[in-house]
């Protein structure tokens, strides 16, 4: 277990601003047109981070926006917008966004990442920056990113279910603390396997880690969970990334 969790490391936040008071400093200035944070619309008033951008955003005389919604699974949830009054044209923008590209239907992709940057104000550097560390960390935009340690002919793509209960593949999972290593150890390499991921919609998820612990979590491939990665896409990490 020790040395499948040296698979991932801490993530290194790939964030524009070093804080929240740093990016509230930048709408204030121009350099930034938004500023949005979501919470459970049942929790947000007692929730100390709201509080406490609700005070950073009144220090700097920002206008602060509520615009309640439904999040994934059709939890009530509220998007809170800070911003300088001329940029209040991009917040019905955005909600239009969200509702084109509605994340319960896994419809969100690149494109749509890059216009939600775009009109939250990050400059095209700091997008690209962005969609690199998501590209690194997730497979796709739907589900969860599962990551499979196996011999390389079993985690072929598509997936087989046969090949990876037969090859004794692990699967992995890690949280938001975590990231996957750049490029594969030594190690892994001489043990014949490598580290590929794969996604899986959220039902398949909590049949393969029911309680996922934090940050790494890790199960064995029998037939019944090889099942639910059947036909998945997969990809495998090199020297130049997961291709």
């Amino acid at each position: 277990m020790k040395r499948l969790a040296s698979l991932f490391r801490r993530r290194r936040r790939a964030a524009a601003y070093p804080s929240q008071r740093a990016e509230l400093d930048a709408v204030r200035d121009g350099e930034k047109a938004l500023s949005v944070e979501v919470w459970p619309r049942d929790a947000v008033l007692d929730d100390p981070d709201y509080r406490r951008m609700l005070r950073l955003a009144w220090e700097r005389g920002l206008q602060v926006v509520h615009q309640p919604d439904r999040g994934r699974g059709g939890v009530p949830i509220v998007a809170v917008y800070a911003l300088l009054p001329e940029n209040a044209w991009r917040i019905p923008a955005h909600r239009a966004l969200w509702q084109t590209f509605p994340d319960a239907e896994g419809a969100w992709s690149d494109g749509a990442e890059a216009v939600e940057s775009a009109l939250l104000g990050y400059t095209p550097a700091q997008a690209a920056a962005w969609l690199a560390d998501l590209r690194h960390r997730r497979l796709g935009w739907r589900g969860a990113t599962v990551y499979l340690v196996a011999p390389a002919a079993a985690v072929a793509s598509p997936l087989s279910s046969p090949a990876l209960a037969a090859a004794g593949a692990v699967a992995l999972w890690c949280d938001d603390t975590r990231e996957p290593v750049r490029t594969p150890p030594a190690w892994l390499a001489r043990s014949g396997r490598v580290l590929a991921r794969t996604a899986v919609d959220d039902a398949a998820f909590a049949q393969l880690f029911p309680r996922p612990p934090r940050p790494v979590a890790t199960v064995a491939l029998d037939a019944a969970r090889a099942a639910l990665l059947d036909g998945a896409r997969a990809q495998v990490l090199g020297r130049a990334g997961f291709r």
